[in-house]
């Protein structure tokens, strides 16, 4: 009988040793995809085929494999993260858009065209460094706080005197990081939107209309 993409995401979680499935469970409990986000309560005792369940229920099939890979690759399982892209066809897009195709049994109800963390960055780049330069210690701080930086690049970042330069640097490591940390990045950023108002509303998924 052909493996469901359930039973691929429960393979995969059943690969993790303890302590990296608990780091998995941390992580996904932190990062916010599509719009929403798994509750911790619910992941701290989770079985992995519950864990599994949450993702499907939560994300639908296709985007559950996808932020699983993502989860992965932050926790610096990659080779269990290609594993599951290969199993499922599942593209974490780290160049481009990403579409979805409409919900089946729901006509003419599209999803959402879904756009890399790291495309988003790169896309409002430009923009971003405007923004954030005008202050960009609590950038700084937020990203250190976070683990996105070791204290030697930290310090690096720190030492460079031009605003605009500093915060171009700190996007382009985070986004040499991949979509992981791209994301935790852009979670940065929503929880300071009070002190950068003038964020793309596009880049923190809210709606200014």
């Amino acid at each position: 009988m052909e493996k469901t993409q359930k039973d691929h995401l429960e393979d995969t979680l059943d690969e993790l040793v303890e302590d990296k499935l608990t780091r998995f469970k941390d992580k996904l409990g932190e990062t916010t995809f599509q719009g929403r986000k798994i509750a911790k309560g619910k992941l701290q005792k989770a079985t992995t085929l519950e864990v599994a369940s949450l993702l499907i229920s939560t994300y639908t099939k296709k985007y559950a494999a996808e932020n699983t890979v993502s989860i992965l690759r932050a926790i610096n399982e990659v080779d269990l993260a290609k594993e599951l892209e290969k199993k499922t066809g599942a593209v974490v897009n780290m160049v481009g858009l990403e579409s979805s195709p409409p919900h089946a049994g729901v006509p003419g109800e599209v999803e959402e065209v879904i756009e890399d963390p790291v495309s988003l960055l790169r896309t409002h780049k430009v923009r971003l460094i405007e923004v954030l330069s005008n202050d960009p210690s609590p950038i700084e701080q937020g990203v250190h706080s976070k683990g996105l930086l070791s204290d030697r690049k930290y310090r690096n970042i720190r030492s460079i005197n031009d605003p605009s330069e500093k915060i171009e640097e700190l996007l382009d490591f985070i986004m040499g990081k991949g979509s992981g940390a791209a994301q935790e990045f852009i979670e940065l950023l929503r929880t300071l939107q009070d002190d950068f108002p003038t964020l793309p509303a596009e880049l923190l998924g809210v709606n200014r209309n």
